[in-house]
């Protein structure tokens, strides 16, 4: 009787411990369509060095290739109008 009590005790628990993380995923989930966090999705772009500015002190030529490559971005944007 003892172990029947401990196996129905666990079995609750774990099912109440179940329904918790999923109440907590479907409220990150409204988290992020709402736009507050980052929970599945990533956000697009933005890569580069996390030492940004340090690269472009030791390195200043990647500005230029930077700044050369979002010219030729524009010009052929311009080019469809």
């Amino acid at each position: 009787m003892q172990v029947l009590m401990w196996i129905a005790i666990i079995g609750i628990g774990a099912i109440l411990l179940t329904g918790v993380i999923w109440l907590l995923h479907r409220f990150a989930i409204r988290l992020e369509e709402a736009g507050y966090i980052y929970y599945r999705e990533q956000p697009r772009g933005g890569g580069g060095s996390v030492f940004g500015e340090l690269d472009r002190l030791v390195r200043p030529s990647i500005q230029h290739t930077i700044d050369v490559k979002d010219v030729r971005i524009e010009q052929a944007e311009n080019d469809g109008e």
